[in-house]
């Protein structure tokens, strides 16, 4: 069984920083899921140039220290697409509905695994997790 733990954060405009979820995501290895995401999703009236803003910086620190984070950056275009800024910048004209998201996120994860999965004590807090989430063990 595959348990991915994901922090989303939704942007309406400029009042958020560009690492919050940053520190929560990283908790949740602590809790034995096997990959971490950070999703930052960004409503359609914000600027692509803003949101590059936010996404360069974040970017830089997950792959700068090679963190286990799998860091998903999206732009909301009305209810069911998205514009990709990260892991790699689709925006353009181009848009992704939902499934192709969820299959991209799947694939990254898959590939992201938390570092912390080895020790004793982290597989012993995801039985924890899969018995309260009542996933069978």
């Amino acid at each position: 069984m595959f348990i991915i733990g994901i922090e989303v954060k939704f942007f309406k405009g400029k009042t958020k920083s560009f690492c919050d979820g940053l520190q929560q995501v990283l908790s949740f290895g602590l809790f034995g899921f096997d990959s971490l995401v950070l999703w930052h999703i960004f409503s359609e009236k914000v600027e692509n140039r803003s949101i590059n803003a936010y996404v360069r910086p974040v970017k830089e620190i997950v792959e700068g220290f090679n963190l286990p984070i799998v860091y998903f950056a999206t732009k909301l275009i009305e209810t069911d697409k998205f514009e990709f800024f990260a892991p790699w910048g689709l925006y353009s004209s181009k848009t992704v509905d939902v499934n192709y998201l969820l299959v991209s996120l799947r694939n990254y994860c898959n590939e992201k695994r938390n570092l912390l999965l080895d020790q004793a004590k982290i597989e012993k807090r995801k039985e924890m997790l899969k018995i309260l989430l009542k996933i069978p063990v």
